[in-house]
């Protein structure tokens, strides 16, 4: 399978999403589907983050990119949180900050509050263990 969904650790907190060499939006969106109903299912008041790895996808990006993300900024279930996309490919880069920049003013709001890219794990990671903190911390306030 090119796209594929899992916990991330046993808290129900991070979800990984692999991308890998070819995938298509015909086979992402099943696996969207199924991230959706996975956090729906979520018992804990915790938004639930997405680590998005296409370190392995990092020559390719399927036709009508623009488009499919542009329906995905405005499309988020309850509870969801950050999706994290790690790549070190400078043209999955350029793609987002392009669809970031085009975006309507709600739908581009809605897209930089809920995905970031970064080039590395240890970067993704990093990030989303913020965001974690900072959640524990306004919950114990």
């Amino acid at each position: 399978m090119t796209c594929t969904i899992s916990w991330f650790g046993d808290t129900q907190r991070i979800m990984l999403m692999e991308m890998r060499e070819n995938w298509t939006w015909q086979e992402f969106y099943p696996v969207f589907t199924q991230q959706r109903e996975m956090i729906a299912k979520v018992s804990h008041p915790h938004p639930v983050h997405t680590i998005i790895d296409m370190r392995d996808a990092h020559l390719h990006i399927p036709t009508n990119t623009i488009a499919n993300m542009r329906n995905m900024a405005g499309n988020q279930v309850e509870n969801s949180g950050v999706k994290v996309i790690v790549t070190s490919s400078r043209l999955v880069h350029v793609m987002f900050e392009t669809i970031r920049r085009i975006l309507p003013h709600k739908r581009k709001a809605m897209f930089e509050k809920y995905y970031t890219i970064v080039h590395t794990w240890d970067e993704a990671i990093e990030f989303i263990d913020a965001m974690i903190a900072k959640e524990d911390q306004q919950t114990e306030d």
